[in-house]
């Protein structure tokens, strides 16, 4: 008895990667991770939350097509109809005509619908309230090393005046020791 480790059939080894798109997706995600956190493409690093948002719509939308594709074939008849009516949803548009067709029929619908709304309404409220952080926190950084900056600019200023204070305190006692020697 031979037991695979591939439940299903290899991968093609030329571009298959890229046919999908969730892994081109997976991929932009990955490359926008790596690029440096600081400068203008700061706030693309946010956009790793994306991630969990596309988990959340893949899951609701496998969810949904089962619950919901028998009473609604328009808008949740396969995985891709149930992914664009949930999208739909989640930006507000027409969802109440959405949920009051599906409800005439399965009338606790309206549970599903609004855990979706709040989880997915959260999810990109979040990922809104980081980008604006992110913004946020690059500019709070700058602000802080350029009064470092003069802080320390200050500093040095200040040491010199000193340094050239003691400077001349020592001219002017080496004058009183010669005067006083002679």
């Amino acid at each position: 008895m031979s037991h695979s480790l591939h439940p299903g059939p290899l991968p093609s080894p030329r571009g298959g990667f890229f046919r999908d798109n969730w892994n081109v997706f997976d991929l932009l995600v990955v490359g926008i991770a790596v690029i440096p956190a600081t400068g203008p493409f700061a706030v693309l690093r946010s956009l790793r939350v994306l991630r969990v948002l596309r988990l959340i719509s893949v899951v609701a939308g496998v969810m949904a097509t089962k619950l919901f594709g028998t009473i609604d074939p328009g808008d949740f008849g396969d995985l891709g109809t149930s992914l664009f009516t949930l999208f739909q949803v989640m930006t507000g548009e027409a969802w109440p005509d959405i949920a009051k067709t599906i409800m005439e029929q399965a009338p606790l619908a309206w549970i599903f619908f609004v855990v979706y709304i709040l989880v997915s309404s959260f999810a990109v409220l979040n990922l809104f309230i980081a980008v604006v952080v992110s913004g946020m926190e690059d500019e709070l950084r700058q602000d802080i090393r350029e009064e470092e900056a003069k802080q320390a600019e200050a500093q040095a200023a200040a040491n010199q005046e000193i340094l050239d204070e003691l400077r001349a305190l020592r001219a002017e006692l080496a004058e009183l020791r010669q005067e006083k020697a002679a």
